[in-house]
């Protein structure tokens, strides 16, 4: 660690020292604290700040599957069905969270409740005759019937937020579709799952039944104590920090279009991938270990640059998902506890690559040393000009 921090000695002492606590982080330390057990498990719990931006835009359009997270994997061999519904049980036994259903009370306030059990979330799509004599080609209909299933819109207020397809294509071939409402689940939850189902599936198949761990908190005690937190005034330094931070941001990056900006965005477009080679890989990473920097950085580098020569302006706010989960206790939890963080870059027209980098690399540093407040938060402490049918602040 001391030679990392000597590459970076041209951060600031406070730099420095926010670099230190993300490296312990990085290694497997957690921030020292402790999330309680909430006093009454029966009662209704609140949305933390992720849920309740998801909550809202559900409420708005409760057909919209652009927040369904869905997984898809290959199952080989002998299948145990009974084994599946098993680790079902076993993972809905083990986190609240997939037995959660959302309301509102008297004051209109939403609130998330605990069921006793999530009901049906085992489907299965046996397609091994029909592929045979379907006119599309196989992997059409395959592709087809993993669509239908991926958008199966969620129903919040009655439940369950996730589902699970298989989907059988051969007597020993089959595909799982793994299906969780965004307000339920994020990336990190996803490896949870995972880890955990495939493990009850495998005790199951072995031994008859999976055994379940208790967990020590759930979800709706990290969203009491996360609330609790911000009502105590864990806010008010971090939207200081926020307001200088994004001082002067542009309303809008103005990329060159073809087409007139729609007032609301539908979420239609296209997903573009450009494949680098490894050897091209590790030089970059190499420049960045020069200078100090993660890999992440020197692409979020790349990617500023790149807009920069796309749009002409030298003030590029970039957004960038953090897993939320310093608390040691968090970090078993199945839900949403991933947030969104603005990085700001301001480029000078004569900067070197090298600049561009260390510049990119400090500011990713402060952003991230106050990566508690939501980003929902963050805009309403900025309050930036807003533009129809464009992200605010970034």
């Amino acid at each position: 660690m001391s030679a990392e921090l000597k590459q970076n000695s041209s951060l600031s002492a406070e730099q420095r020292a926010r670099l230190k606590a993300l490296m312990r982080g990085a290694s497997g330390g957690a921030k020292q604290q402790v999330i309680p057990p909430r006093e009454d498990s029966a009662a209704p719990a609140p949305l933390s700040p992720a849920q309740r931006r998801l909550w809202i835009l559900s409420s708005l359009d409760p057909a919209n599957t652009a927040y369904n997270l869905a997984s898809l994997f290959r199952l080989t061999g002998k299948l145990d069905e009974d084994a599946l519904q098993a680790a079902v049980s076993a993972m809905e036994q083990r986190h609240e969270m997939l037995r959660t259903v959302f309301s509102e009370n008297e004051e209109g306030e939403p609130r998330q409740q605990i069921l006793p059990r999530a009901g049906k979330v085992l489907y299965t799509r046996d397609l091994r005759a029909s592929l045979e004599e379907d006119s599309m080609s196989r992997e059409e209909r395959i592709r087809q019937v993993v669509l239908e299933e991926a958008n199966v819109a969620f129903d919040l207020r009655n439940g369950p937020l996730w589902r699970i397809s298989l989907i059988r294509v051969a007597d020993d071939n089959a595909l799982l579709l793994i299906n969780v409402h965004h307000i339920a689940f994020d990336g990190w939850s996803l490896g949870v799952f995972v880890r955990e189902f495939f493990g009850y599936y495998g005790e199951a198949k072995r031994k008859g039944g999976p055994r379940v761990t208790p967990l020590p908190v759930q979800y709706a005690d990290y969203s009491i104590w996360n609330n609790r937190r911000i009502e105590a005034g864990l806010g008010a330094e971090q939207k200081r920090f926020w307001c200088d931070y994004l001082e002067g941001i542009p309303a809008l990056l103005d990329l060159p279009r073809d087409r007139a900006r729609p007032e609301q965005s539908s979420g239609a477009g296209s997903i573009r991938q450009l494949i680098m080679s490894y050897e091209k890989f590790q030089r970059l990473c190499e420049l960045g270990r020069q200078e100090g920097a993660t890999p992440f950085n020197v692409f979020m580098s790349l990617f500023t640059l790149l807009l920069y020569r796309y749009t002409g302006q030298t003030d590029i706010v970039l957004g960038s998902p953090v897993s939320g989960r310093e608390v040691e206790e968090s970090q078993a939890l199945i839900g949403v506890l991933a947030n969104t963080l603005p990085i700001r870059t301001q480029l000078q027209a004569d900067s070197t690559f090298r600049e561009v980098l260390r510049q990119a690399r400090a500011s990713a540093l402060d952003a991230f040393a106050h990566a508690d407040l939501s980003f929902d938060a963050i805009v309403e402490a900025v309050r930036p000009e807003r533009v129809a049918g464009a992200n605010p602040v970034f």
